[in-house]
């Protein structure tokens, strides 16, 4: 996944919605990261701040009104999402 991440934001796309939902595994073994509808250009180095996303996975910048945030919410989603797969469970309730 952290290919498609690099991916995604080399091109100054943030993704917004990374979650177990939207990674899919193909027949070959590949995983592929989808669901892009609220993904966001950033342009000239600005800040999203429009709040969406699932709550779960989502960062605390997302829900915070005086702040933006930027590729590095999708960091932090994907992080949540290791976590859930190592442990089994989620590492906190939204």
């Amino acid at each position: 996944m952290h290919v498609a991440l690099d991916y995604l934001h080399t091109h100054n796309i943030i993704h917004r919605d990374i979650k177990p939902a939207n990674i899919f595994k193909t027949a070959n073994g590949t995983y592929k990261l989808g669901d892009l509808n609220v993904s966001k250009i950033l342009v000239n180095g600005d800040f999203a701040k429009t709040k969406t996303g699932s709550p779960l996975y989502s960062c605390p910048e997302i829900w915070n009104k005086e702040e933006g945030y930027n590729e590095k919410c999708d960091v932090w989603s994907l992080g949540v999402v290791a976590y859930e797969l190592a442990s089994l469970k989620v590492p906190y309730e939204a």
